[in-house]
């Protein structure tokens, strides 16, 4: 793990940034930044941030300069969506996914036009069942070269829109929900094109399975329950959750709530978790 120094950024894997707040911290303006990796869901660089949401915005586009990560394939959320930070990766030839929502008004409506109107390059549909729910999600991929968007977009290379459809039914209630989301990208796609739309495809639901790592820091390492006197020491916490999460991940451990009971349990195992793994 790394702290605003350079990575080894591995060719074909995608990084997602996001952003927790640590709500253990007096005043809850604190927050860590954290990129992981989408494949071994491992953090590779974190950061720490003082001061609103908003602050994230400034803060990634540090951490992707100071760790070289502007250059590989990057999953950002809706917050990020902006010509600087989009400009950024594109001009270091990275590649992007970023959701769009409505805080980009003009986009967003010629991206529903265009979406309503335009005939696509092609679909991806994946059916998963588990925890009690049927999840249907499509995505449908459309060329947007064509468009004549802002120039303020100019550096943002956007040629790819994503419409990812979502329905899911809570099985025992047969309980219904769906929702689209829209996502650009700069990686051109071309018709019927066999390896980058199924990336696509992945990267967007990998995205999915990184936030819940903040679920985990909260349930499993009880990170919002644990008060602390100032924003150092709530670093400092922060820091060793993410350690404990990596080495866990490294040892291929599923059950993190499992695993930290029974090392409370018995000290004497951790102590032989630590050494087997080459910490002690």
């Amino acid at each position: 793990m790394h702290f605003g120094f350079k990575i080894e950024v591995k060719q074909n894997e995608w990084y997602a940034l996001d952003g927790k707040t640590l709500r253990g911290i007096p005043g809850q303006k604190d927050r860590i930044l954290l990129a992981v990796s989408h494949t071994e869901r491992q953090t590779v660089a974190q950061k720490p941030i003082q001061g609103p949401k908003e602050s994230e915005i400034t803060a990634v586009r540090q951490m992707l300069a100071e760790t070289g990560l502007e250059k590989s394939k990057i999953t950002l959320d809706a917050l990020h969506f902006n010509p600087t930070s989009t400009g950024q990766i594109n001009q270091a030839d990275g590649w992007f996914i970023i959701q769009l929502k409505d805080n980009q008004p003009i986009l967003f409506a010629q991206m529903s036009q265009e979406a309503s109107a335009a005939v696509p390059l092609g679909t991806i549909k994946n059916t998963e069942k588990g925890h009690g729910r049927l999840e249907v999600r499509q995505a449908t991929f459309f060329n947007i070269r064509h468009l004549k968007l802002d120039p303020r977009w100019d550096d943002s290379g956007l040629t790819t829109l994503i419409v990812m459809s979502r329905r899911t039914t809570e099985i025992a209630k047969q309980k219904p929900s769906a929702e689209v989301s829209f996502y650009l990208s700069n990686a051109s796609l071309e018709q019927g094109d066999e390896q980058i739309q199924p990336e696509l495809f992945i990267a967007i639901r990998k995205h999915w399975g990184v936030e819940s790592d903040n679920y985990i820091r909260d349930v499993s390492f009880k990170e919002d329950a644990v008060r602390t006197k100032n924003g150092h020491q709530g670093q400092i916490l922060a820091s060793l959750r993410t350690l404990a999460m990596r080495l866990f991940r490294e040892a291929k451990i599923n059950n993190f709530q499992a695993a930290l009971e029974k090392f409370s349990d018995c000290p004497e195992h951790f102590q032989i978790f630590l050494k087997q793994h080459g910490f002690l």
